[in-house]
């Protein structure tokens, strides 16, 4: 039994749920954000390699707000980049490859999703169904959640 309670927790704690089959084995971990997330948003955002407007600001990649926090997430998730090169990716001179708006996706998803999780309450959160802890983390990353009155 606590076996099972670690093995929930940490499947909590990264996105991936077990669930049983009929004979009672544990079906393929789903990873809700990498399995299910991702390519949701990957397909409502579309691709943009360079900068371009959106939302009073500007977003480049798969729907990735150029933000104050912009500099700080690309020096996290390209670390070997140059300034220069962050400075040109925000203010649009320079694209992206579909790799790094991949990369960039990927880390954004994460955050919001455990965001997410944790506006709501992780207990609430973690029994919710796989779909609908993927549309609540969509909702977040595109921020409708985040500006809800009832989140804050």
């Amino acid at each position: 039994m606590l076996r099972a309670q670690q093995q929930a927790q940490q499947s909590a704690e990264d996105g991936t749920t077990i669930k049983k089959l009929k004979d009672g084995q544990d079906q393929k971990p789903v990873d809700v954000i990498k399995d299910m997330l991702v390519p949701h948003l990957r397909s409502k955002e579309g691709f943009e390699p360079r900068a371009y407007p959106d939302r009073g600001g500007h977003s480049v990649g798969y729907g990735t707000f150029i933000d104050g926090s912009f500099d700080g997430t690309l020096q996290q998730v390209f670390p070997h980049q140059s300034k220069e090169w962050r400075q040109k990716v925000a203010s649009g001179k320079t694209e992206i490859t579909r790799d790094q708006a991949e990369a960039l996706l990927a880390h954004h998803a994460k955050g919001k999703y455990e965001l997410a999780r944790k506006k709501l309450g992780e207990e609430v959160f973690d029994s919710l169904p796989d779909e609908v802890k993927m549309h609540i983390g969509s909702e977040t990353y595109r921020g409708m959640f985040t500006q809800s009155p009832n989140t804050h």
